[in-house]
């Protein structure tokens, strides 16, 4: 699936459950018309497991299963 042509763009800002373990490089991102991915540069720090996060404007839902992804670092 990709943004529809003319949408206005989504702005999506990512957080880590356990900053300590996982650090978001860039924690937010901006989906523009057209487009169907981005890339979330995120740093281990320590092993342990964490959970990016997505979020953002209430037009869109983030509460399903896809708005969050378990990391484990070792």
């Amino acid at each position: 699936l990709a943004i529809r042509v003319g949408a206005s763009p989504i702005t999506v800002t990512v957080t880590s459950s356990n900053p300590n373990v996982l650090s978001v490089v860039n924690p937010t991102v901006t989906l523009n018309p057209g487009d169907q991915q981005v890339i979330v540069n995120v740093k281990g720090l320590a092993a342990g497991t964490a959970t990016l996060k997505l979020s953002g404007s209430s037009t869109y839902d983030f509460t399903t299963s896809q708005a969050s992804v378990s990391v484990l670092v070792q």
